[in-house]
């Protein structure tokens, strides 16, 4: 039994609830769907149950086309070669109207860096007064439950509870996702105001990862985070 269907599905349909966003992952290749939380049905109408009977890149292409357009499933297609990737596109509703999605996927991978499966968060939006500063917000959010959602599948997989893993399991979500604007180079002022946090929590935050990480600067830390791969890890 694929480890995805043991109780670990529980918990991942209690975060995609609570999130209000649709948590999903497939085997490396893109050709079969492991799992699409039950919010692919109470957000936008579709059974996801007819994606578990798909085997196979031809009807898994032929599934994806009813939904959005060919120049948007081949860029689906680009997250099996990127660690990290995100496609924004129009999902067409049960009702045939159209809905603007952002949709954000990672690698699980083992100790080897070989790839055990694609994961993703996707979230849905509106096209009125969407810029760039609406695109950052949804981001952010987007990698704060994909962390939720990695450490959840490092727990489905005994493979990927590597060193590096288990490192970052130690911290907390704010903690991670101080390390992805750390690891993007901004200063701490400036990941204070991204995150509306003082300068000194973040500074205070900054040396708990240090520590974690066994490491006494940020230079250092990003050294590190380089070396063992942990920057497309889950951020």
């Amino acid at each position: 039994m694929h480890p995805l269907a043991t109780k670990f599905i529980a918990n991942i349909e209690l975060l995609a609830e609570k999130e209000n966003c649709i948590l999903w992952a497939t085997d490396k290749t893109l050709a079969e769907e492991l799992f699409i939380s039950a919010t692919f049905q109470t957000l936008w109408g579709h059974n996801p149950c007819n994606i578990y009977r798909l085997h196979g890149v031809k009807d898994w292409t032929a599934y994806w086309a009813k939904f959005c357009g060919d120049s948007d499933y081949n860029e689906i297609l680009n997250r099996a070669a990127n660690d990290k990737h995100t496609v924004l596109y129009d999902m067409q509703l049960k009702d045939g109207s159209k809905e603007l999605v952002i949709d954000r996927s990672f690698h699980l991978t083992d100790n080897n860096g070989e790839c055990l499966l694609i994961a993703g968060v996707v979230i849905s939006t509106t096209k009125k007064n969407f810029n760039e500063n609406k695109l950052m917000v949804i981001s952010d959010k987007i990698d704060a439950i994909s962390v939720k959602y990695y450490k959840l599948l490092t727990a489905c997989y005994p493979a990927s509870q590597t060193k590096s893993s288990h490192l970052l399991n130690q911290l907390s979500e704010k903690q991670l996702i101080i390390c992805k604007y750390l690891f993007s180079g901004l200063t701490a002022k400036e990941i204070a105001k991204k995150m509306d946090l003082s300068f000194r929590t973040v500074e205070a935050h900054t040396e708990s990862i240090k520590q974690v990480f066994q490491v006494k600067s940020k230079p250092e830390l990003l050294t590190l985070a380089l070396e063992k791969n942990w920057i497309s890890i889950n951020l």
